[in-house]
């Protein structure tokens, strides 16, 4: 049922005719006189058979107006305001209308032209509303001026300009596009009695062109030396020299006959109530890769955007439903991966526990494991005492600034036969300091820095040691004696882990 499109074609010259369409074939083709109520119940009663079905309808009158504009450019929601604004207070804005922009115009500001399109037919007008209150589903509303650029062959490599010619026996349509957008179209009703001559048919079609394209070249849309081409479309005169004179001569001519457009159109001939171009009209709204400027009020059009919308939230919905379930198959997937690695992992580990032979410790082995363990800790705490005596020294030498710290050796002896004494540990950090000139400064600077250095909490003593004395015993005497010579050696006792615990 969704698939099922009623297209309704109002033609200025054949009337109403409703075709009933399951994807592009036709089902059925009705005539039907949409001014006689009795007519509009019938439609209805064959509309309501088909719940889910589509109306479109597609006119061809010469009650329709096209106003090309240049506005100024302006983006987003203050845009489409300006556009309603100018579309209300537009005329010819009596219900089915609408306005697109066509391009963009070079000139000092940015600007953009827009085509202004409208219908006055007070018949479907009346009827639109109708249909909406039972239920029935719009479309859309579009003309067939504006499906020309959907059918139409392509343009020529370098030419911008296209007059469509549209011949029928009671009526002419003249439409000029540029750029495959339609700019004007007008519908000129040929009279019944006084052109029974074909050629004298043509040659008035033909005047009718040339006075259209001088009122293009009047407004500008055309320049003199434009090269423009001549689409004839539908019933084309045997000598096309004759209707070519009326013209200028560096125009392109395009002739494409009834029966060449009808197979053309969908690959399906067009029925024999229908006129070609009509099909052609029908099978490019059809196809809904075609976007048309479309004409139906926005009320009409309201449930068809709820109802697409809430398709793609419905979908929208399926995506995310899918991207969770494939992410929680993964995540399961990984999980029994780790799982089973990791119990693979133990059942390793439960081979190498028992292939591992087991020995047990004798009680007579506790006490040099007990001292080995004492040992361990005891060298692990000393060794952590240079550390704490480099930044101990470090704050000291800060502010000297006569003497230099050139050399740092750590020395460190403790007793491995009685770890629990600790009498004959000792460990100490000879630091050699030189100066590049001995005066009064130097030597106060001196007695400052031997206080500083006496003064730590982590130095047990300071002795001064002569440079070839460094390595070997301490100097005996005042070790507070000033040094003589531009080189000196202290050497720093450090304090035991013991005495640092205390305090």
């Amino acid at each position: 049922m969704a698939k099922h499109r009623f297209l309704i074609l109002i033609d200025q010259e054949t009337g109403v005719h409703i075709a009933h369409f399951s994807g592009q074939e036709m089902l059925a083709l009705r005539a039907c006189d949409l001014a006689n109520e009795g007519s509009r119940l019938a439609l209805l009663r064959w509309y309501q058979q088909f719940p889910q079905a589509r109306i479109i309808c597609l006119s061809n009158l010469a009650d329709e107006q096209y106003h090309v504009e240049t506005l100024p450019h302006v983006r987003g929601a203050a845009g489409r305001q300006f556009l309603l604004r100018k579309l209300a207070a537009w005329p010819f804005a009596q219900g089915l209308h609408t306005v697109f922009r066509l391009n963009s115009v070079k000139t000092l500001r940015k600007e953009d032209r827009f085509l202004f399109a409208a219908i006055f037919y007070p018949t479907l007008s009346a009827w639109l509303p109708e249909l909406q209150r039972q239920s029935l589903g719009i479309e859309g509303v579009y003309t067939q001026a504006l499906t020309l650029a959907c059918w139409l062959p392509a343009l020529p490599k370098g030419v911008v300009h296209r007059l469509c010619i549209q011949c029928r026996p009671q009526q002419v349509r003249m439409s000029y596009l540029q750029q495959q957008r339609l700019f004007f179209s007008r519908l000129i009703s040929l009279p019944r009695e006084g052109f029974s001559d074909l050629d004298l048919q043509f040659e008035r079609i033909a005047q009718e062109a040339n006075q259209t394209l001088m009122t293009l070249t009047h407004q500008r849309w055309i320049q003199a030396a434009d090269v423009v081409q001549i689409v004839w479309v539908g019933e084309v005169p045997d000598d096309v020299g004759e209707v070519k004179k009326y013209l200028p001569s560096h125009y392109l001519w395009v002739c494409i006959p009834a029966l060449e457009l009808s197979r053309q159109s969908g690959g399906n001939p067009a029925p024999e109530a229908l006129d070609a171009m009509d099909w052609a009209a029908m099978q490019s709204i059809l196809q809904r890769d075609n976007f048309l400027p479309n004409l139906a009020p926005e009320e009409a059009l309201r449930p068809g955007h709820i109802a697409r919308l809430k398709r793609q939230l419905h979908w929208a919905g399926i995506a995310m439903t899918g991207l969770m379930l494939l992410a929680g198959w993964v995540g399961v997937q990984a999980t029994q991966h780790d799982l089973l690695q990791a119990e693979q992992l133990n059942h390793r580990l439960q081979g190498l526990k028992s292939t591992q032979p087991v020995s047990e410790m004798s009680p007579a082995q506790l006490p040099r494991l007990r001292a080995l363990t004492q040992t361990v800790q005891t060298l692990e705490a000393s060794a952590r005492l240079p550390d704490d005596a480099l930044l101990l020294l470090h704050s000291t030498v800060a502010d000297i600034s006569h003497w230099q710290l050139t050399a740092l050796e750590w020395e460190a002896n403790w007793s491995m036969d009685s770890p629990d004494d600790g009498k004959d540990d000792h460990q100490a950090l000879l630091t050699t300091w030189i100066t590049t000139e001995f005066n009064h400064q130097a030597q106060a600077e001196w007695q400052q820095l031997y206080k500083s250095l006496q003064s730590l909490p982590g130095i047990e003593k300071v002795e001064v040691v002569r440079p070839s004395d460094a390595y070997a015993s301490p100097r005996q005497g005042d070790t507070r004696q000033m040094p003589s010579a531009d080189k000196v050696i202290l050497k720093l006792y450090l304090k035991r882990t013991q005495e640092m615990a205390q305090s």
